[in-house]
Formats: C-alpha cells, structure tokens, sequence
C-alpha cells in the first residue's frame, strides 16, 4: 500500500518523536506535492493509447508558504506552541521539501525498471556497482559473434543458411514499422536475361515487428512484411508481384540470463530502493524536527536570559542610586559610586547581548518554517507558548526497553539492512553471471509470392512456402576471470555491507 509522502511524514513525524512534538489531534493541511502514488505506475495506454507518449503532468514547484503559516500571521503576534511550530517546519522547511522529492524519485526508477530497463538510483540509494558485471569500464576489444562465412548452400537457390537469433525486446513490448518506397532503373549489357536493356523495379515495402522479454528470459517477436514489386523484366510469373512474410522467432537462456535473479534485478533493487529512501526521509525529518524541537526551546531560554538580563540592571541601576545617596550622605566614597556605574554598564551590555541572541534566535526560528523571505513574517514576533518541561525520572524508560525500539524503529538501521538487501541482489546476479551462455532458439517462418494481396494471405495461412530452423548457442570463456572478478568483488561488497549494519 502506497500512501502520499505528505502523509507517510506527518505519521512518522508524530510516531517516532513524540517526545518531541507533544502532538496533538488537530489535523495538518495537506501541501502542494507529487502524488507519489502514480508515479510507479505510468499512464495507463488505455482506451487513451496516446498518454504514454505526453509528458505527465506535475505540479509546478511552490516556494510559497503555506496556509497554516498565513494564519498564524493575521493575528499579528505569532503565539505558537511546540506542536504548532513543528507542524509549520513539516509545511513549510525547504530540507524537507527537497527529500520529498527523493522519494519521488525513487517512484520514478520503479516505472522504469519495470519497463526493462536499469534502475538510476537516488542520491541516498545508489545502485550496487556488481548489477552492471561486464558494462562497468570497457574492454581493449569485443568478441565478434558466429556468422555464416565460409557456408553456404548446396541447392541451386542458395537459400539455405545460418540461423542466429538472440533476445529480443524487453519487459515493455515494442512494435516497430517501417514502409518505404524505392525506385530503380538499371542498365544491363543484354538482352537475352530480361528482354530489355533497362529494367526498371519500383517497389513499395512494409515492415512490422512485435517484440518482448518475458520476466523469466523468455524473449520473441513476431515479424510480418509486404512487398509490392513491378518490374520491366519479360518472362516474369507475376508482374506485379505481391511477396509476404510472417516469422514467430523464441530465444531462451538456459545458464546465464535465465531467471529472476537477471532478468528483474532492478525492478527488486529499485522497489528496495523506495524503501531506503523513504527511511532516509524519516531520517531527515526526525534530525529536522529534534533541531527545531531544540531551536525553540532555545528561544525559550534566550529570553528567559533576557529577564534575567533586565533583572541584573534593575539591580544594578538601584546600586549606582544607593552609591550616589550614600556619597551625598557621606558615608560612601566616590569609589563606590564608580564601581556600581561600571557594574551598570556590565549589565547594560549583557542586555544588550541577551536581547541580541534572543532576537538572532527568533530569525533562526522564522527561517525554519518559511520557504522565502517573508517580510510579514520577518517583522511579526514569536511567542513561544509551551513551557520548558521540568526534568522528571519517568520520562526516559529503561535501558534495554531504550534499545529495542532504536533497533525497531531506527530508520539508519533500516537503511543499512536494505543496503545489505541490495547487495545480495547483486550478488546473485554475479553468481548468475559466473555460468557460461548456453541457449536455444527457434523460428518459424512463412513467405508467399502471389499476384494479389488475397492470394498472398492465402499462401501464408496454407503454409505454402515454410521455413523451419531452431538452434543453440553454446559461448565459453575461457579462465573466465571477468566474471569471477565481479562476482568476488560482489560477495565482498556483502561483507562490508554486514559489518557497516553490525556497526
């Protein structure tokens, strides 16, 4: 079950640091953010099959503060409890905002990697190295596949051949079509051959093909063509002539490439890799929350200071006065007098100092939840509500309790065991990867010649004019020491991907 991220944060927000919000039940408006639970899926081809192939349409990126915000502004005084102003750092924090769009991200590579294609990663999931065995630093050379020189047919028409096919396609169906049209004369030195000196073909050809990979190897196509010819050539069956094609071609792995463990290893790494982002989000908004959970009772204490602050030249200023009366009486000196002034203008400066880090406290608060600089923001005080809690002993619970919730709940724990779930994908794809390529394939082929497209389809639904041709591919490297390499490196990527979680 997937839940908007605006959702998923305001749930761990309130669960994992109750300490620190004091939550209550009031509701929190919802942000201007991606639905994150479409991205994964793609738009749907049907019945509007031309969805695919337009841009999604996003919401346009919002810097401006949210609703909550605004209210809290009207009244002039923002008079905010602890519980309040973490709400408004949920709605309003640009380091937060920016790790929704991860998560986003990371719904994204899920589509992707469904489709057949390798997974991106995030910046907080990158992709193991070992899932891109053999593409990772190109080689001095390639090694050129089998090809039909030096064969070639024993019977008149020379058509018997060589038949090759690997995979074809991916997850995602492709059809191709291609339709040309070419017209050539050319020259010939007799008569004898075509009747002419000339001859001139102008043909008209369609070419279509469906092809995909099935999840477990699978790979097949099926192809038909046409071809309408004319020619000037004398002595022709027909003329035109109307020639087709239809061919169910299948290519299966049976060692490497064969599998869940290959073929839809970045659809597991990229849906793990949704979940590692989405702990590393909590991981963001608990660190974000404990900071602003801190900052505010700062502010508290900043202008607890400030009393204090006033207290102290309070005090001071009535020494200087007692100094004074006491110098007119004569019974103190000048020297008392002068001492208390400089013990004024101590507290004077501590004051001012107070009131200075109180008011650079108030901004730091302000920066927390606003996305821009808000002059009405920027000129409104602040008006912590919630009073420094007194220390008791209940508040924290025993130790061993302490240790199983921060193992449970502990999203860096979380992300270091699906880390090491990502590595072991992609070890046993270098495990897969170990074994030579032994495959087989098969084709079906059907061909008509005909002086209409009727009779062409007639042709092709009799299976007049078959071919057959099925066939293995047997590839052995030798020492094999590419693969045996990757697959090394893979095992001890897991055992530094262990101890880390150990750690």
């Amino acid at each position: 079950m997937r839940l908007p991220l605006l959702v998923t944060a305001l749930i761990l927000s309130l669960s994992l640091a109750p300490a620190l919000a004091h939550a209550d039940d009031a509701p929190v408006p919802a942000l201007r953010v991606v639905d994150v639970s479409r991205l994964s899926a793609g738009p749907a081809p049907f019945p509007f099959v031309w969805r695919p192939y337009r841009q999604v349409s996003l919401p346009p990126l919002d810097l401006h503060n949210g609703t909550t915000l605004a209210q809290h502004l009207a009244s002039g005084t923002m008079q905010l409890s602890l519980p309040e102003f973490l709400r408004l750092v949920v709605e309003n924090n640009l380091d937060l905002y920016g790790a929704r769009y991860d998560y986003a991200i990371a719904e994204v590579d899920v589509l992707r990697a469904t489709s057949g294609q390798a997974a991106r990663g995030t910046s907080s999931s990158p992709l193991p190295a070992a899932l891109f065995a053999g593409a990772i630093g190109a080689g001095v050379s390639s090694t050129a596949a089998l090809s039909a020189g030096g064969t070639g047919g024993a019977a008149i028409t020379t058509q018997g051949k060589l038949v090759t096919i690997g995979p074809r396609g991916i997850f995602d169906p492709t059809l191709s079509m291609n339709l040309s049209y070419d017209h050539v004369v050319s020259p010939l030195n007799t008569k004898k051959v075509a009747g002419v000196a000339a001859v001139t073909v102008p043909s008209t050809v369609l070419q279509t093909r469906y092809q995909q990979e099935l999840p477990f190897g699978t790979s097949y196509s099926v192809t038909f063509n046409l071809q309408h010819q004319q020619s000037t050539q004398a002595g022709l069956l027909f003329n035109p002539a109307l020639t087709s094609f239809w061919s169910l071609s299948v290519y299966q792995p049976l060692l490497n490439g064969a599998g869940h463990a290959l073929t839809r290893r970045f659809v597991t790494i990229a849906d793990n890799d949704r979940q590692i982002v989405r702990e590393a989000f909590r991981t963001t908004l608990n660190n974000t929350l404990s900071s602003a959970a801190n900052a505010y009772w700062d502010l508290i204490a900043l202008r607890d200071n400030v009393r204090l602050a006033r207290e102290a030249v309070s005090i001071a200023e009535q020494s200087v006065n007692d100094s004074r009366l006491r110098q007119e009486l004569g019974v103190g000196t000048a020297l008392d007098t002068w001492s208390a002034e400089s013990q004024l203008a101590s507290a004077r400066v501590g004051l001012v100092s107070a009131m200075t880090a109180a008011e650079q406290q108030a901004v730091a608060l302000k920066t927390l939840i606003s996305r821009n600089n808000d002059p009405v923001l920027m000129a409104s005080p602040i008006e912590p509500t919630t009073p420094l809690p007194d220390p008791a002993d209940g508040d924290l619970p025993p130790l061993a309790e302490r240790t199983a919730v921060a193992l449970a709940k502990r999203a860096s724990i979380r992300q270091a065991e699906l880390s090491l779930k990502n590595q072991h994908i992609a070890e046993e794809y270098t495990r897969k990867n170990l074994l030579p390529t032994f495959s087989v394939y098969g084709s079906l082929n059907l061909y008509g010649l005909a002086p209409n497209t009727s009779a062409a389809a007639r042709q092709l639904a009799q299976w007049a004019y078959p071919e057959y041709a099925v066939g293995f591919t047997w590839s052995l490297p030798m020492f094999n020491r590419a693969a045996q390499a990757d697959d090394m490196r893979a095992r001890l990527e897991v055992q530094e991907a262990e101890g880390a979680l150990q750690r």
